[in-house]
Order: C-alpha cells, then sequence, then structure tokens
C-alpha cells in the first residue's frame, strides 16, 4: 500500500507523467487514488516511460516502491514548517550580524550549533538552505554542514541553474589577425 506522506499531487503528477490510465484522478479521493494507483501498476508489465523528474523509475515495481516509502522531508506539516522557517530566520540573522553571538538570544555557540543542525535536516525549503549556506562561512565552523535535498528539489536547482546561465550575457575576445574590405 502506498504511504500516506506522499500528496495527492505527487499522485496525480506521477498520473500524468507515466500515462496510467485513470479517468478523472481529480475527482477521485486520495486514499482511493493510491489503491487504484497500486491496482493500475501491478496490472503492468511493459516498462515505463523515462521521465527526467523521477530518473530512478523505469519499472511499475520501482514506483510502487517508490510509493511504499514515506516521501522524502515530508514529516512537516504547515505549523513545523513555520517553525522552521523561523528558526532559519534566526540563524540567518546571527550570521548577517557579523556571526557574533552576543547581537542573538544565544547564550553558547553550542546551542547554534544545535539549531543549524536541525535546519540542515530541511533544505528543501528555501530559506533553510539560505541559512545552511551562510553558516557554513563562520570561521568558528570546524566541520561545514551538508546541504541535504531530495533528488526532485536537486533536479529543480539544477534546471533553474541551467537556465540561469542560458540567459545570462557573455562576450568573449578572440586575438589574431582579420582582414576588413569595404567595398
Amino acid at each position: 500500500m502506498f504511504d500516506k506522506s506522499h500528496p495527492k499531487k505527487d499522485l496525480l503528477n506521477f498520473i500524468d507523467i507515466y500515462d496510467i490510465p485513470i479517468e478523472e484522478p481529480n475527482d477521485i479521493p486520495k486514499n482511493i487514488l493510491g489503491v487504484k494507483i497500486f491496482n493500475c501498476l501491478e496490472e503492468m508489465d511493459t516498462d515505463l516511460d523515462w521521465s527526467d523528474e523521477f530518473p530512478e523509475i523505469f519499472k511499475a515495481e520501482d514506483l510502487i516502491e517508490y510509493l511504499e516509502k514515506p516521501k522524502f522531508n515530508s514529516e512537516l506539516n504547515y505549523k513545523d514548517r513555520q517553525n522552521m522557517i523561523h528558526s532559519a530566520k534566526i540563524l540567518l540573522n546571527y550570521c548577517r550580524s557579523g556571526f557574533l553571538i552576543s547581537n542573538t538570544k544565544f547564550k553558547e555557540y553550542d546551542e547554534i550549533y544545535a539549531l543549524a543542525e536541525k535546519i540542515s535536516l530541511h533544505c528543501d525549503i528555501p530559506t533553510c538552505r539560505r541559512a545552511i549556506t551562510e553558516f557554513n562561512m563562520d570561521s568558528k565552523l570546524r566541520n561545514k554542514f551538508e546541504i541535504k535535498l531530495s533528488a526532485k528539489c536537486q533536479k529543480e536547482l539544477d534546471q533553474k541553474n541551467i537556465k540561469k546561465s542560458e540567459l545570462t550575457n557573455t562576450m568573449g575576445f578572440k586575438r589574431g589577425v582579420y582582414n576588413l574590405s569595404f567595398d
């Protein structure tokens, strides 16, 4: 059975990407939709079309296995997510005030480190990612935090960087002898 941590939006996305034959999936409740997806996937005997959004999924069994596992970084509900963003803003305040503990509510560096450790687990949230990136610039920090991202978020960031680099104007200089003639 599919894990309840996958939102209906993701289930609809899978139906669209892999052309799963379910009629009017938007009108079906999430629990029933998950069961229908599982039934359709179990009946499929062909490989699924490759998708750049989910490059690790080739077969129906791979998608079933993916849906049975809890969604990465989905343990946060709305309130917890807002609290995590607030904590990240506190860490950003520390970083932007010159990495001085005296400008924050913290008494020891260990408290700030523990907060950063907690924030680093949720780097799919842009504010948390920015906070960890800036915190890694602290000279008092011995071991830098790794920014942990889900595969989907990493893919979106890579695509964003590619598009950004394509739109950036570049100018090159070439040296050599050139012959100009005017008619």
